[in-house]
């Protein structure tokens, strides 16, 4: 246990950089201009609406998101720490410390290794593509999902009987889990992979090695006991129907969901999808490579990342990605097909792609890739990663001293790259820039930038960035409409008159009625 504390106030030395940031992006609707979170009603209303539901008076469904304990979350925060950044950061810590040690316990349990558990805790707490899920006060779903989600699997598997009884737990933090968030859908195919894989019956005691090369659970049995968490699923999808109304099931409809929130107030648009099935599929291989780069290139973590649809199988954006897979695939089954932990490898590979595979429909509203959604799946990495040098390291006194050296000169690198990312979300000009930065051709990001500088009464910036959002989407009338009042602001009325004549031409000769953007603001 003392190891663990050890690995513990590491993740949480390096965390405390964050206490110096704002509050940024959804924060700023979600509390801060939240007109419900002062009101314990907030928290039981949130039970029956959709997770955006406080934008309206009304019983109007924003969004296909049924998440009532993110929102729980956020009305217990506001009455333990008011709207004081610092505790809000300090309540993110908390829980993140908290999967960490569900970590611990979950890969103590699943590689039967002490040693490979503390491992895979200090990586898990120190990886730098969670700092978007640790520092972002409301990016709340995932890492509360996940460590109920894990104390679920943790449950599952100390469970000595195999019954309802024993299911209870499970089930319910199964449960809690879907509350959360909707990706935890996915929970039943890791309970099933667990038991067709790793599962020996009867399970050694607990000071008896693991047996994992023997074989795991039949087809019969995988079926047996997963099959109560797919009818939690099922019964969650049910209140998915009632809650947010049958078209939202399972959040695919027609139509996509869009946002920006970059004035204190964000605004969802739900507009025609302008992407194919097909267009999606061939996407797939380059996000899967994308979200890879996260977790062994921390130098390209941000709150961005510029992976375009892929619109043909002849692009190099589609044979390339399916290339490298292919050829890590590849070599894992060379590597690992003999080995005594080949279950336990698999296992983790079939842990990555079941937990990415709900934002696989690349259908969210910011982006296609998002660094929080890895933070879930990342602990299959760290299992694996850590396994694997643990056992290695009992080869030799010479290859442990070198790979504890390697260990080591990984964490620092972690530490440093952790503790110089968490400035990204210091605040929305901080991280909008850094947007631009990592998106330089996203007419979307030049927006959100142009609002936050108007904000800021930095007139000359925010148009700079509203003409490049002009050229990147011409068509936009509303980027025309809000660039031609900055013009005006600066006395440039030529260039204003050039942009409100293309505004008109837009709405009125392309008969393309608009309303404001929504990022637009009122001059006085």
């Amino acid at each position: 246990m003392t190891m663990l504390a050890g690995v513990l106030l590491i993740t949480l030395l390096v965390y405390l950089r964050c206490l110096g940031n704002e509050l940024v992006y959804d924060d700023h609707p979600m509390i801060v201009d939240n007109p419900y979170i002062r009101q314990w009603s907030f928290v039981w209303r949130s039970i029956t609406r959709d997770v955006w539901w406080f934008l309206s008076s009304g019983r109007m469904t924003h969004s296909a998101y049924y998440r009532p304990l993110e929102n729980i979350w956020i009305g217990l925060g506001y009455q333990l720490v008011g709207f004081n950044p610092v505790g809000w950061h300090c309540l993110k810590i908390a829980l993140h410390l908290i999967v960490v040690m569900l970590s611990f316990r979950l890969a103590q349990l699943l590689s039967g290794s002490v040693e490979t558990a503390l491992l895979t805790a200090l990586a898990f707490g120190i990886l730098p593509v969670h700092a978007e899920a640790v520092v972002w006060a409301t990016a709340i779903p995932e890492p509360l999902s996940a460590a109920f989600e894990l104390g679920a699997l943790c449950s599952f598997i100390q469970s000595s009987e195999v019954s309802w009884r024993g299911l209870f737990w499970p089930l319910v933090l199964f449960g809690l889990a879907l509350l959360s968030h909707e990706s935890a859908v996915v929970f039943p195919l890791i309970v099933a992979a667990y038991v067709f894989l790793l599962d020996t019956s009867p399970k050694p005691a607990p000071d008896e090695p693991s047996r994992w090369t023997s074989s795991g659970g039949s087809v019969r049995e995988t079926v047996v006991r997963s099959a109560p968490f797919f009818g939690v699923a099922l019964l969650y999808m049910g209140l998915r129907a009632i809650v947010l109304g049958p078209g939202w099931i399972l959040g695919f409809t027609h139509t996509k969901t869009t946002a920006s929130m970059a004035t204190g107030t964000l605004v969802l648009q739900h507009t025609p999808a302008d992407h194919t099935l097909g267009q999606t599929l061939l996407t797939i291989p380059g996000v899967l490579v994308e979200y890879l780069k996260l977790l062994v290139m921390p130098w390209v973590i941000g709150p961005a990342h510029d992976v375009k649809f892929v619109t043909t199988a002849a692009s190099e954006a589609f044979y390339v990605p399916v290339a490298i897979l292919a050829l890590l695939g590849l070599a894992g089954y060379l590597a690992f097909r003999k080995d005594l932990r080949a279950r336990l490898y698999l296992f983790c590979a079939i842990w990555w792609l079941i937990t990415l595979a709900p934002v696989l429909s690349l259908n969210q509203i910011v982006a296609t890739v998002g660094d929080r959604y890895e933070y879930l799946a990342s602990f299959a990495f760290c299992l694996l990663m850590a396994d694997w040098v643990n056992r290695a390291a009992q080869v030799s006194i010479a290859r442990a001293r070198m790979l504890t050296a390697l260990a080591a000169t990984i964490t620092a690198l972690w530490v440093m790259f952790l503790w110089r990312i968490q400035a990204v979300w210091h605040d929305d000009l901080t991280m909008f820039t850094r947007c631009v930065e990592m998106c330089p051709d996203s007419a979307r990001y030049h927006q959100a930038l142009g609002a936050i500088l108007m904000k800021r009464d930095d007139f000359a910036g925010a148009a700079g960035q509203l003409a490049d959002a002009a050229r990147l989407a011409p068509d936009d009338a509303g980027t025309h409409l809000t660039l031609g009042m900055m013009y005006l602001k600066l006395d440039r009325d030529a260039d204003a008159k050039r942009e409100m004549e293309s505004y008109y031409h837009i709405v009125f000769n392309q008969k393309k009625q608009v309303a404001k953007p929504h990022w637009y603001v009122e001059f006085k």
